[in-house]
């Protein structure tokens, strides 16, 4: 009997180098998080939920409305993405490449998902499959990584349901609008915040080993107390995260509603701004829009129209050298529907 190399290599070590081999290719934040966590677990993971996929010229990998099975990281070559979007009068085929997506078919771990279009390779290409049963697998008996992917699974489901976001592109197989893992992460309870914002610090000091412990310790503390978010990006960079909504309402004359000061300690302080709110730790982006509309826009909310919504981004240096901070800010385009 023909045995392979592979064959004779323990468990262990064959957990240890399948996750070597695909360590390089776990970009998206909630896979970098729990790699720096748990590195037993990781290597369960890519043991029993990932492989390889490879895909020859003009092969497929899915097509509209069969089951998905899970999720896949592009690793090299071309592939495009074909989907129909039904119009009011017509319907018509979108044609995109698939860029350095960090996960294509994300949805199809948090939820029972049909594809919506095809994915079709262009030159040979290679693919590391994410299987959504073999991810479960993983996570039996690791009671602490499996409550923050399940409270992360959950906020992402959420959001795809809700019928408080309103888009203006619809969910697909590459992206679900307002999804993103920065975007999320506000609204875990604060035990799964706490647990990646420590795990950023403790990341950060072995990097930079000359970082000021001071302001570390104050991070700690206000990650703590749910002061502030921390999390390890795409890159594998530390980074705070601040999390806005606002709202732009327009009249059908063109004019756009402004605040243009706040009071603050007994007088004005003077800043022309859209109407909005820091979202609170704990709180979903759909609850921080109705606080939004239920406070400075109580007056007029129910002649308010949501019509869509945009992510803006800004990033300045952080205070502490060892972070930056990444403002999010959620725009929610509105009309009003009487005068």
């Amino acid at each position: 009997q023909e045995v392979t190399g592979a064959d004779l290599l323990s468990q262990s070590f064959r957990k240890r180098l399948h996750y070597e081999i695909a360590r390089q290719h776990f970009r998206h934040p909630l896979f970098r998080w729990w790699a720096c966590f748990d590195r037993s677990g990781i290597q369960a993971f890519c043991h029993e939920a990932t492989e390889f996929v490879a895909l020859a010229p003009l092969d497929n990998l899915f097509f509209p409305r069969e089951d998905a099975s899970g999720a896949y990281i592009s690793i090299k070559g071309k592939l495009t993405y074909t989907v129909q979007e039904e119009h009011p009068d017509d319907t018509s085929e979108v044609v995109e490449d698939v860029g350095d997506c960090l996960l294509l078919c994300e949805v199809a771990l948090w939820a029972q998902w049909k594809h919506v279009g095809e994915l079709t390779a262009v030159t040979g290409s290679e693919l590391l499959a994410i299987s959504t049963a073999g991810l479960g697998k993983a996570l039996e008996g690791q009671r602490v990584v499996r409550h923050v992917v399940a409270e992360y699974g959950k906020a992402f489901h959420n959001c795809l349901v809700s019928p408080e976001v309103i888009v203006t592109d619809m969910p697909n197989d590459i992206r679900v609008p307002l999804t993103s893992f920065e975007l999320l992460l506000p609204s875990l309870p604060w035990e799964c915040r706490q647990l990646i914002g420590a795990t950023a610090i403790t990341r950060a000091q072995r990097r930079d080993k000359r970082a000021n412990r001071a302001d570390d310790a104050t991070l700690a503390s206000e990650v703590n107390e749910g002061k502030s978010i921390l999390m390890i990006d795409a890159s594998g960079e530390g980074q705070r995260i601040v999390s806005i909504v606002t709202v732009r309402l327009q009249r059908e004359d063109g004019k756009v509603l402004v605040e243009l000061g706040e009071w603050e300690d007994n007088h004005v302080v003077a800043e022309c701004k859209l109407p909005g709110k820091k979202q609170k730790y704990g709180e979903s982006a759909a609850m921080t829009l109705d606080r939004v509309l239920r406070g400075v826009l109580a007056t007029c909310a129910d002649s308010i129209q949501i019509t869509h919504a945009e992510i803006k981004e800004t990033r300045e240096l952080s205070r502490r050298a060892s972070f930056k901070t990444k403002y999010l800010h959620t725009v929610h385009y509105a009309v009003l529907t009487k005068p």
